[in-house]
């Protein structure tokens, strides 16, 4: 087994050598299309070593050895990332099982463990995660968008926003529940008067959350505000970056929040904790 980080890897108009048989390189090639990069595709019979030349990846889907040492030789000499399919030590990268609707992807790994299991997880979030879970996203980020020019001169240093997707059934009706949590530091001498920074943006966001949804829906709540206060809630800044944190070494930490501890009295989020620390990033 091989440890994974899963991260992204940023490949449009980047220089891709695939090689492999035509009929098996159909994932691979939608994937590798999707991401913007420019595919050069080989037979393995064909491949040669000057196909790697300016390649950010090499990527072999076959089962010859000698073609794997090949390109993986070729690849390296070249200073391109290598990937070998169903040959996680050989490989930089992996391919976990994907699933994706529009611009929302998720990716899942178990490390080469159980490929049958990270299967049968992907077939179940593509049953539960249908075409508007892309539309949901494009509407946020449209709305994200539209409200920059107008929120400049409302937010300074953050905005900050974690969306969780939980899906839960309730008979044969599917429900979504999306969670948005929202951090607006407004500027000092703003004016002050109402509405606040905090509300333009949560009512905005309410607002295309709900046109996501259809229109009005039932299910789509008014925004509540909640007030950050350190000396009533368990949050603080960073000390370091300045982000706002819970410490999780503290009662009634709030999730909403990056995960956070005091080291020698200092608040730190995970990011900046000592390497090792139990909350550390």
């Amino acid at each position: 087994m091989t440890p994974t980080l899963l991260v992204g890897l940023h490949l449009h108009g980047e220089r891709v050598v695939l090689v492999g048989a035509p009929e098996v390189l159909a994932d691979r090639r939608a994937r590798l299309e999707a991401a913007g990069a420019v595919l050069v595709e080989v037979a393995p019979a064909d491949f040669v070593e000057e196909h790697c030349a300016g390649a950010r990846l090499v990527m072999v889907q076959d089962d010859d050895p000698a073609l794997v040492d090949r390109a993986e030789a070729a690849a390296r000499r070249m200073g391109a990332l290598f990937y070998a399919h169903d040959r996680p030590a050989r490989s930089d990268v992996s391919m976990p099982a994907l699933v994706r609707r529009g611009s929302v992807q998720l990716g899942i790994t178990t490390e080469g463990r159980a490929p049958a299991l990270a299967a049968r997880l992907r077939t179940e979030l593509e049953r539960l995660l249908d075409a508007r879970v892309a539309d949901l996203a494009d509407r946020v980020a449209e709305a994200r968008e539209r409200i920059g020019p107008e929120a400049a001169q409302l937010v300074a240093e953050s905005l900050r926003v974690a969306a969780t997707l939980r899906i839960a059934s309730a008979g044969d009706a599917p429900a979504t529940l999306l969670t948005l949590h929202v951090i607006v530091d407004a500027l000092e001498g703003g004016g002050g008067a109402p509405p606040s920074p905090a509300e333009v943006l949560a009512r905005k966001l309410e607002h295309e959350i709900a046109g996501a949804l259809g229109g009005a829906h039932p299910g789509v709540q008014r925004v509540t505000l909640s007030a950050l206060d350190p000396g009533s809630t368990n949050c603080g800044r960073c000390e370091e970056c300045g982000t706002w944190v819970t410490d999780r070494d503290r009662p009634e930490p709030q999730t909403a929040l990056t995960n956070g501890a005091r080291v020698s009295g200092r608040l730190l989020c995970d990011e900046h904790l000592p390497p090792g620390h139990r909350w550390a990033f």
